[in-house]
């Protein structure tokens, strides 16, 4: 009468638990990548608010001024916002200069880029604000709001 295991029962044993140990590193390494993704995604997200947010401020501190403001920055073109990272005492502002910004200790840099145009014949403006990190397919976030 034999006991214990077979040394090919001890094989696929062994290789079925390397399997499942690549599978669960492959779906580790997965999530942090997606975990990675959105992270960026909420922070591009939190920058267009922002963006917007900025419009709306000047447009509320110089009402009878915003239009040639804008006019004069090219914003129903493309304008851009900058906001100092480093001396949050600085307020940002509309400028048609591009200005990343780099947030954090990642070096990875976000654009970003406002289009402002009138609605119709009435005080109010569509304001579009788009944000752009790194290079490749998804890397871009845009929202939009009227403000009036």
């Amino acid at each position: 009468m034999k006991r214990g295991f077979s040394i090919i029962e001890v094989l696929f044993a062994v290789a079925f638990l390397i399997m499942v140990g690549l599978a669960m590193i492959s779906l580790n390494a997965a999530a942090l990548r997606l975990i990675n993704g959105a992270e960026l995604q909420t922070v591009a997200n939190g920058l267009n608010e922002e963006s917007i947010a900025v419009v709306a401020l000047v447009k509320k501190t110089d009402p009878s001024g915003f239009e040639a403001y804008l006019n004069s920055l090219n914003c129903a073109t493309e304008c851009y916002v900058d906001c100092p990272a480093d001396n949050l005492s600085q307020t940002c502002k509309l400028s048609s200069e591009r200005k990343a910004v780099q947030l954090g200790r990642n070096k990875l840099q976000f654009t970003r880029t406002v289009v402002v145009k009138r609605v119709g014949a009435t005080d109010s403006y569509n304001v579009q604000a788009t944000v752009r990190w790194g290079s490749g397919a998804s890397r871009e976030t845009t929202a939009a709001e009227v403000i009036e």
